[in-house]
């Protein structure tokens, strides 16, 4: 059995281990990078591998796991294995995003004049400052709200990169000043301290990805209404990006399915390893 585990388990793990640290460490993706940027997917990230070693250690102690077969003939315990890793990283990430993706998808879509009482909404008009601009880290333009940093996977990713999209930069650089969201009828206040740049159409320059929010910028800001005001802003991205709607669609249900692949591919390994 402990042959098994060894040569079954342990030694394709570290295979991939090293395979990852590999290409972070000369194929410039960062990787390694990436999963450490915040202490929140760290923790997620080395969870869910403990969960799984646990897991899979426990099945070969308690039972019997078929061998390979052969060299290129995988058992049904060695499917149900990998089901188990895929329904884990679907579950860290979507639950990781899944309170600012559903208030995103439940978000009442208003102009600034319509602005609600209370609930949450998505306001959709043009950014106009309210006391002066900033200077933008990297392109040295005149902005509301910038943000620049580098992206993951380096000059080569960014060189097809959709800058629509939510990508992660690393070492990121931020400024930014309070500016309001307005049509023809009233305008609202946007505080950017904490609100999230990551939808924010970018412009990349090498590795480097710059996304900001300039003075008549057609933008849409998610946050909460409390009598007439936006209070607490989530989000801000330009006005139309398809990312912000796939973001608020998708990741519901990948938080959803995860658990469900996670289930499966336990039922599978305990079944063929004898636990059950």
């Amino acid at each position: 059995m402990l042959s098994g585990f060894l040569w079954d388990f342990a030694l394709p793990f570290a295979l991939v281990a090293v395979l990852l640290a590999a290409v972070d460490r000369y194929q410039d993706t960062r990787l390694l990078a990436y999963l450490s940027a915040d202490r929140e997917r760290t923790v997620l990230f080395v969870g869910g591998i403990a969960l799984v070693v646990a897991f899979v250690a426990s099945t070969y102690a308690l039972g019997s796991p078929p061998p390979l077969e052969g060299r290129y003939d995988f058992s049904l315990y060695h499917v149900g294995f990998a089901v188990l890793l895929v329904g884990v990283f679907m579950t860290g990430h979507g639950g990781r995003h899944y309170a600012t993706a559903t208030t995103l998808r439940d978000a009442a879509h208003v102009a600034p004049s319509d602005l609600p009482t209370e609930g949450t909404a998505a306001v959709t008009g043009t950014a106009e400052p309210v006391a002066g601009t900033v200077t933008a880290p990297h392109s040295g333009d005149s902005a509301l709200v910038a943000e620049a940093g580098r992206l993951v996977g380096g000059e080569t990713y960014a060189a097809t990169a959709d800058t629509s999209r939510a990508q992660q930069l690393l070492d990121a650089e931020r400024v930014g000043v309070p500016f309001e969201v307005t049509d023809e009828y009233g305008g609202v206040r946007v505080d950017p301290d904490a609100v999230s740049l990551a939808f924010l159409v970018g412009e990349t320059d090498g590795a480097t990805l710059e996304r900001r929010v300039d003075s008549g910028d057609e933008v849409t800001v998610v946050g909460r209404a409390d009598g007439g005001r936006l209070v607490d802003p989530l989000v801000v991205a330009h006005a139309g990006n398809p990312s912000l709607r796939q973001f608020a669609t998708n990741v519901p249900r990948v938080a959803t399915l995860g658990p469900v692949l996670v289930l499966l591919g336990v039922g599978v390994m305990l079944l063929t390893a004898g636990v059950v």
